[in-house]
């Protein structure tokens, strides 16, 4: 299933690379795909809307969109995913370190560099 949700997600941003490369600074941008799953701090008693920092998480990528770091975000079984955009992986860390949620071990994150191949998009 994660494969498959990240192939969806390879063809979906295939699209809207071929966008941001109409500019020199888009250029050096790479994407990463960021995978999130509950941390140490996840209090299971309780539901998401009650988890302490659950809010500012929900500032943070409100912010990423905002900002227009993040391309594309979708939930998938247990795991979040957002594809954000960074010039190289220390910088997509540094981003995504900034999340308070994942600071205070709400959240952790994996990161994967993406290497597009194909055009595409989700409509």
């Amino acid at each position: 299933m994660k494969r498959i949700f990240i192939f969806l997600a390879l063809v979906c941003l295939g699209k809207v690379s071929g966008l941001y490369s109409q500019t020199n600074k888009a250029d050096t941008m790479k994407y990463f795909m960021v995978l999130y799953t509950v941390g140490e701090a996840w209090d299971t008693t309780k539901q998401y809307y009650e988890q302490k920092y659950f809010d500012d998480h929900s500032k943070f990528l409100g912010k990423l969109r905002k900002e227009k770091w993040a391309v594309i975000g979708a939930r998938y079984s247990d795991t979040g995913m957002v594809i954000i955009k960074a010039s190289d992986e220390k910088t997509a860390y540094l981003i995504m370190e900034g999340d308070v949620s994942v600071r205070n071990k709400l959240f952790k994150f994996e990161l994967y560099e993406m290497d597009v191949f194909y055009e595409g998009c989700i409509e």
